[in-house]
């Protein structure tokens, strides 16, 4: 086993031991009496986020083995993957430290109203829940009997709470439009701009042309095949400095139909010519004669 794969073998196992550690702790918080939810929301947050790296670090071997990864991105991911998870952690992280201070600030206290044999002799407030927690004692032969009930009557949430509450919804939905608008803003224009590029580089090239010779005097119907056609705005054919320059140029990105008037003398092999809109061009050497009429 080579060292790369010791690696990832020794970040695997670590990771999988944080995550049984955290729900070991997890589990022993929800079973004990008087667990700080504190530590117990941070715990939960280290877990899912060592989750998360371990499903991160599976994908990516698997993209791997399927030779689909790419080597210029964060852990040969598609682009913009690790981006939007860190993106989706720091919203769930928001909104789990966003629900333990709303159910701080609104949790309900309970009014204790007193103490009934009878359910039925409690009146119950309008509009208002009632909680009723039954009493048990034990008779002279040890066995356990109820006795009555304890009568509570929670508060409603407070105005604080509601207000938090607001705010948290508020601020989630700005967090996840910006984190959308940043993604997909810094992602779209860079990939314009990238194409772009790509286009601007793309030098036409002729491949052939039809005919290859023309009578002297004649009005000449040539078509050119090739890639890379921009709204050519000059087809010319070309010996030395002499040069007979194409009319009523039609074309698309792989041909150009148009008209050249023969009106040179015989001798010698002609280049064609093409220059894009953008100033690119592209030549083919010796490739049209002329012939006597």
């Amino acid at each position: 086993m080579n060292g790369s794969k010791k690696m990832a073998l020794l970040f695997v196992t670590m990771l999988l031991l944080i995550i049984a550690a955290g729900g070991v702790l997890i589990y022993w918080f929800n079973t004990k009496t008087g667990a700080d939810p504190e530590v117990m929301m941070g715990i939960m947050v280290v877990v899912a986020i060592a989750t998360l790296m371990t499903v991160l670090f599976i994908l990516a071997a698997g993209f791997s083995s399927m030779r689909l990864a790419d080597p210029k991105q964060a852990l040969g991911l598609p682009e913009g993957s690790i981006r939007s998870m860190i993106a989706l952690v720091l919203i769930m992280v928001f909104i789990i430290f966003g629900i333990f201070l709303f159910r701080k600030v609104s949790v309900s206290n309970m009014n204790y109203l007193g103490f009934v044999t009878d359910t039925a002799d409690v009146r119950i407030p309008e509009d208002e829940p009632v909680l009723f927690t039954a009493r048990y004692e034990n008779n002279d032969k040890g066995e356990s009997t109820r006795t009555g009930y304890y009568v509570y009557v929670p508060e409603q949430i407070s105005d604080e709470g509601k207000r938090l509450a607001q705010q948290l919804i508020t601020t989630v939905g700005t967090l996840v439009v910006a984190i959308a608008s940043f993604y997909f803003g810094s992602t779209l224009p860079s990939s314009a701009a990238k194409k772009e590029r790509e286009e601007v580089s793309a030098a036409p090239m002729i491949q052939d042309i039809t005919p290859r010779e023309g009578a002297q005097g004649k009005e000449l119907g040539l078509e050119i095949e090739g890639t890379g056609f921009k709204s050519p705005r000059a087809v010319r054919l070309l010996r030395g400095g002499e040069a007979m320059v194409g009319t009523e140029v039609l074309s698309n990105a792989t041909k150009i139909q148009c008209k050249v008037l023969i009106d040179k003398e015989p001798g010698g092999k002609w280049d064609i010519n093409v220059e894009n809109e953008d100033g690119t061009t592209a030549r083919l050497a010796a490739v049209f004669a002329i012939t006597q009429t």
